[in-house]
């Protein structure tokens, strides 16, 4: 959070209306957000996408930095850094557990099966980043409460067992009771998808 406490020291020697005027905005409140918001974030707010027709919030970042005389390499390394652990992170293995129903198509319509397949995934939160050893007890007890709320899903049918992808070569197959009774390398998970 260096660069974020370097732009709020040299902040102090800035009215907001100045700034605003130096950014080319009318509006100081319309920059005031925007200042806040990359300075509570520890990633500058790099994470969301933001243009409000002057400047990207890289952009705008840089900008400040040239403003507040601060060195723009400095500047620059700390963005570029920062956008390269979020680009790792967005194209990381995000787990996920399949919920297996062994459905087998009738006479559904492929549309309404496209539709509803989300509801065969539980999503994990994407900052469980514990070890395998620490995630499965959270992993079975979310089987657990999911089962006891539902026992099948509609129109996929019954529940028959829980597929835990933790990675791209580790799944976990876990019963409706929580226990694991298979982990594997593979595990094939049919889809039901429609596109243009």
């Amino acid at each position: 959070m260096f660069l974020q406490n370097l732009i709020k020291k040299e902040l102090a020697l800035f009215t907001i209306d100045v700034l605003a005027k130096k950014l080319g905005y009318s509006s100081s409140k319309k920059i005031q957000a925007r200042i806040t918001a990359i300075l509570a974030s520890p990633t500058l707010n790099l994470d969301q996408s933001h243009y409000d027709f002057h400047y990207s919030t890289p952009e705008l970042i840089r900008k400040l930095c040239d403003i507040l005389s601060i060195p723009i390499e400095l500047c620059n390394a700390i963005l570029n850094e920062t956008e390269l652990k979020l680009r790792k992170e967005r194209s990381r293995f995000k787990p996920y557990i399949f919920i297996e129903t062994n459905f087998k198509r009738k006479n559904e319509p492929i549309f309404a099966l496209a539709a509803l397949q989300g509801r065969r995934y539980l999503y994990i939160d994407n900052n469980l980043n514990i070890p395998l050893n620490v995630q499965l007890d959270y992993i079975q007890e979310l089987i657990r409460d999911h089962y006891f709320e539902q026992t099948e899903i509609p129109p996929w049918g019954d529940i028959n067992q829980y597929a835990y992808f933790y990675d791209e070569k580790t799944v976990v197959v876990f019963a409706t009771s929580g226990e694991i009774i298979a982990v594997t390398s593979e595990y094939f998970v049919s889809t039901a998808t429609m596109s243009l």
